[in-house]
């Protein structure tokens, strides 16, 4: 049967080829039976966090493992950041979560840079800082319409940080 003339999700009728790789054989099924061992799952919503720091990068991934509906894409600092975001312009990014302290590129200028890169000009972007009190900081998130994040000490802690960034990737209705 012709599976581009039968779309699965038009006709339940419709039959894909199953293939038994230990016997070489093929057979043909219902596509209901195959889609009911299939969980469909929506796209991860994408987070890319940029960090020098591997012990900060490495509790922050630990705070991200209990959401699955996320994506995080870690980064050792903004350059890597930035490049990956330069070759990959149709991303549907969910936020940006930058470290302030990095060498080569600080938080900031990382914010200044994501600020003029179409498509991501309006990507929410956190600025993670252990002091997030700096008039430099304050400055940047006012003109720059950053978030700002104060970085926290314990697992505990930084999972509720987690929790404030993931609201900035489903803000309320």
């Amino acid at each position: 049967m012709d599976l581009l003339r039968c779309p699965p999700w038009l006709d339940p009728n419709c039959k894909v080829a199953v293939v038994d790789i230990e016997r070489g054989n093929q057979s043909w099924i219902p596509v209901v039976h195959v889609l009911s061992f299939l969980t469909f799952m929506p796209p991860a919503k994408l987070v890319l966090y940029a960090d020098d720091d591997e012990d900060d990068r490495l509790c922050f991934q630990e705070a991200w493992n209990s959401y699955a509906d996320y994506e995080l894409k870690i980064f050792e600092s903004a350059i890597g950041l930035l490049e990956f975001m330069q070759q990959n312009p149709s991303l549907d990014l969910c936020v940006v979560v930058l470290d302030q302290n990095m060498p080569q590129l600080s938080g900031i200028e990382a914010l200044e840079r994501v600020r003029t890169m179409n498509p991501y000009e309006e990507t929410p972007v956190v600025l993670y800082s252990t002091n997030i009190y700096g008039g430099q900081l304050s400055r940047a998130a006012s003109v720059y319409g950053a978030h700002l994040v104060q970085k926290s000490n314990t697992l505990a802690e930084i999972r509720t940080d987690v929790e404030r960034i993931i609201g900035l990737c489903d803000p309320p209705l």
